[in-house]
């Protein structure tokens, strides 16, 4: 299903209603991103995006993705810690082992490699 316009995010909110956190997803493709179906829709996320949120759950909070647009926020799905883990996304059984272990950090590393390979490559 196609997603109109707008930012998006993956919300996080202690049982009380009090905000907690937040990951941003993509409705496009994006360098160090993957593809995720989240109530039916397709999002570009983060692998640590998708820790994130199977972390925050066993924390006992809650998680959304909602739309931002123009300062409303619309609920686009309840719940996503329960329709996607990192065992969607194609890794390997010890790659998500390494993966939980580092608590994300193998995708940050990455990801800090492709902004410097960039850095460099626009300086040629």
């Amino acid at each position: 299903m196609p997603v109109s316009a707008g930012d998006y995010y993956i919300r996080s909110q202690q049982p009380s209603g009090t905000f907690f956190g937040y990951h941003q997803v993509m409705t496009e493709p994006k360098t160090g991103y993957v593809r995720a179906v989240y109530c039916n829709t397709i999002f570009w996320v983060r692998k640590s995006t998708v820790l994130w949120t199977e972390n925050e759950a066993k924390a006992g909070r809650h998680l959304f993705i909602e739309m931002n647009l123009n300062g409303d926020r619309k609920l686009i799905c309840a719940d996503p810690d329960e329709q996607v883990r990192l065992e969607d996304l194609g890794m390997k059984e010890a790659e998500v082992r390494r993966f939980r272990n580092s608590n994300g950090q193998l995708d940050q590393k990455k990801s800090r490699m492709n902004v410097l390979s960039e850095a460099f490559k626009q300086r040629k």
